[in-house]
């Protein structure tokens, strides 16, 4: 199921549709995030989403569609439980990476955002407090499992 969505999100030329995937995808994340025994399953697929939504939002042109995904990755790695995924795909060193090129697009076309304005800058306003506590919560979790081997 999760590859035919992904698949889908990249061949749709609606960005309302891939809006919608993008949310749905993020939605499974949050399903599997908040059910009561985190399996191996439910952590591969939860790198699998943060994988996805981190290549949409490097490989996406429309800017409220890279806020989208940007609000669903802190959506579901906001959960403390997701700590280990996050560290296993990156998660803060890929994010800090965006945060240039999107801080540009945002001060670029903030007066064309129209009905898009408040995601986008809500999500640029988040995105660096996210990273900071994600950052901390990942780098001490690397640190203990760092000296536990």
């Amino acid at each position: 199921v999760d590859q035919l969505m992904f698949k889908s999100e990249q061949r749709c030329s609606d960005a309302n549709v891939r809006a919608n995937l993008i949310r749905s995808v993020g939605s499974l994340g949050l399903i599997l995030v908040n059910s009561t025994d985190m399996t191996t399953t439910a952590h591969a697929m939860i790198k699998s989403i943060g994988r996805f939504l981190l290549e949409v939002c490097s490989r996406e042109s429309e800017l409220w569609l890279v806020a989208e995904s940007l609000d669903t990755l802190m959506d579901v790695f906001g959960e403390d439980e997701t700590d280990q995924a996050a560290a296993d795909i990156a998660l803060v060193d890929k994010l800090r990476a965006l945060v240039p090129s999107l801080k540009y697009k945002v001060r670029q076309q903030r007066k064309s955002l129209g009905d898009h304005y408040l995601v986008v800058t809500t999500v640029n306003a988040n995105l660096t407090r996210f990273i900071k506590y994600k950052g901390q919560r990942t780098a001490s979790l690397s640190a203990t499992n760092g000296h536990s081997t």
